[in-house]
């Protein structure tokens, strides 16, 4: 059977086509496909999720707010799946609300038994300036992965040129009249990021199906 990788868009933008963290995912997820993964990408503006209160029922019985809203339908989503790449924009150097509401959520994923241990994991990130806390996003969902035992993969390519985890940036620099000048872009024009994208599909294809044969 072919390797299941499930891929979340963490953007609250509810249209996708705006998402450049979608962009990104699509590109990795795709990449992934041609490599003989079997893909599925779930945006989380599709669901509804109550924040969790910490009443700490999950540490021994199920959430009682799953009975309320949509996290069940994305908890079995996550079960049936491998492998787990979450793509975010950074919302002040962190992920975005409605990710993070996730996050907190899957607490119950863990206790009392580690639901998600021995899941391929890996994530992307993007931000509007060059420096806009990607790498803080990244390591957040590391550290979320880590917590459940699940097992980090990152991209391969040349190492002056290529992340292991792809961190887009609308921002880019230009010279006009002989001056440089910061502009913006979509990242669909952010090639480092592209190529990253896609290097990751390709190793999180080719780990995914050594693991699961």
């Amino acid at each position: 059977m072919p390797f299941k990788l499930l891929g979340i868009n963490g953007s609250p933008k509810k249209s996708v086509e705006k998402s450049n963290s979608y962009f990104l995912l699509k590109t990795a997820l795709n990449s992934a496909k041609e490599a003989g993964a079997q893909t599925t990408l779930v945006n989380l503006t599709e669901y509804n999720f109550i924040q969790c209160n910490g009443c700490e029922v999950c540490t021994t019985k199920p959430c009682p707010l799953d009975k309320q809203d949509d996290y069940p339908k994305l908890e079995e989503l996550i079960l049936g799946h491998q492998g787990l790449l979450i793509a975010s924009p950074s919302y002040w150097t962190g992920p975005p609300g409605i990710l993070k509401n996730v996050i907190d959520r899957s607490r119950d994923n863990k206790m009392p038994e580690p639901l998600w241990a021995g899941k391929i994991f890996s994530a992307i990130a993007v931000s509007g300036l060059r420096v806009g806390g990607q790498e803080s996003v990244i390591n957040s969902l590391i550290t979320f992965a880590l917590g459940h035992g699940m097992i980090i993969v990152g991209g391969l390519g040349h190492p002056w040129f290529n992340a292991p985890f792809p961190m887009g940036t609308m921002m880019y620099d230009t010279i006009e009249e002989g001056k440089p000048k910061v502009k913006f872009r979509s990242v669909r024009e952010d090639p480092i990021a592209t190529k990253d994208a896609e290097l990751l599909g390709q190793r999180l294809a080719s780990i995914g199906s050594k693991l699961s044969s």
